[in-house]
């Protein structure tokens, strides 16, 4: 199977453990895995020695030979943004023109940064300086950046109205920076690419009346990265380093106080391995052929049966996959609304839903249109809005 294929049966592999793993009773209810971890959990007197998170960004690393680092501009945004004040950072809806100018003028200098980023290939965040145990060494990092996702958004949407090639400039822009540049250490890291691609995505579908077809293209191309899907691979690949590192220290402390574990020890100890080991398979049976992933699939239902340590690492993954399938789901809903604006209803035949493989539901009214998908996150079905032209434009006489 190849990686490309894999989001597209992601519905199967939910399906899958929601309903096949049945249980005559719940599991007793006990600490998850990193608290499991703790050496008097296991039988031992000592203390769990929790992982260090990161609370404040670190000293960015001198570079040589006068080598520019775009993450110092990026960070250098990151403080622009936090200094602002926080009805700025979240400014109403009902904002008028005068004040959107204003807003405009004060977040420039954010955007002047990113775009002097983007053109640094360089980019290191210091992760390497992490204090040894920084599990999440880029944890102060990461809603920083869906901050710049954030304004970098707002600015295309407000700040260009007569230079829609400036804000398919920025759309761009921050796709790349929240695809290549936000580091995949553990799925929340995803979570946060995802989420910004999806506001991107709306924003393009709101103002796909105003786009040229060369704006469209290149907004097209940034959306269907392939980096974007290799990023969730990468993540859940680094959540299971995670658990098996965790998994191995416990082992190692636990060792050294106790000496030779006991047999209940050394199966609680692989008990906590064990979620690692099939995220590793896991990631490893997408470049294999179907019967292999049919393997790891019989494997992980059984786990999950019997091992309650399987929950919050599925918990986790689950997740990310249902968003990044909504979020390639999203991906061509904005190619095949932005084949409606110019060949009509007729091209959605050549767009099919995933999740069906049928045309995407369509409804319309005068000034917008409605894509649906089959697929659904949280309950509701993914949709997107078209607008054909601006509310301006239709109140006009």
């Amino acid at each position: 199977m190849k990686k490309c294929e894999f989001l597209g049966l992601a519905v199967l592999v939910v399906s899958a453990f929601s309903g096949c793993a049945t249980r005559n009773t719940r599991p007793p209810v006990i600490p998850s895995a990193q608290e499991a971890g703790s050496p008097a959990l296991l039988g031992s007197r000592g203390s769990e020695e929790t992982p260090q998170l990161i609370e404040q960004s670190r000293a960015l690393p001198t570079t040589s030979g006068g080598e520019l680092n775009a993450a110092e501009s990026y960070q250098q945004a990151m403080a622009l943004y936090d200094a602002m004040p926080s009805d700025r950072k979240f400014p109403s809806e009902q904002m008028d023109e005068v004040g959107e100018k204003q807003l405009c003028d004060e977040i420039a200098p954010i955007i002047k940064l990113m775009r002097e980023a983007a053109a640094v290939t360089n980019c290191d965040w210091g992760i390497a300086n992490a204090p040894q145990g920084a599990t999440y060494a880029f944890g102060p990092y990461l809603h920083k950046c869906r901050d710049l996702g954030r304004v970098t958004i707002w600015s295309a949407a407000h700040c260009h109205q007569d230079n829609v090639a400036e804000t398919a400039d920025e759309l761009v822009l921050i796709l790349q920076f929240i695809t290549h540049r936000v580091r995949q250490d553990f799925l929340m890291c995803f979570l946060v690419t995802a989420s910004v691609h999806n506001m991107t995505a709306v924003c393009i579908a709101e103002n796909a009346w105003r786009f040229s077809d060369t704006d469209k293209a290149r907004l097209v191309q940034a959306l269907n990265d392939p980096q974007f899907e290799e990023n969730l691979y990468l993540a859940i690949d680094q959540d299971a380093n995670r658990i098996l590192e965790e998994a191995a220290k416990v082992k190692s402390n636990l060792t050294a106080e106790v000496g030779q574990p006991t047999a209940d020890q050394l199966l609680t100890l692989a008990k906590i391995r064990e979620p690692g080991e099939l995220e590793k398979k896991f990631v490893t049976v997408l470049n294999q052929d179907e019967s292999e992933y049919q393997t790891w699939l019989d494997e992980m239902r059984i786990a999950r049966a019997s091992n309650p340590y399987i929950e919050p690492m599925w918990d986790r993954t689950e997740k990310a996959v249902n968003l990044g399938r909504a979020t390639l789901i999203r991906h061509a809903m904005v190619t095949a609304g932005f084949a409606v604006l110019q060949f009509g209803t007729t091209a959605l035949s050549n767009y099919p839903d995933s999740a069906t493989g049928k045309p995407f539901g369509y409804q319309e009214d005068a000034d917008e249109f409605q894509l649906e998908s089959g697929f659904q996150l949280r309950g509701e079905p993914i949709t997107m809005i078209f607008r054909r032209r601006d509310d301006a434009e239709v109140d006009a006489p």
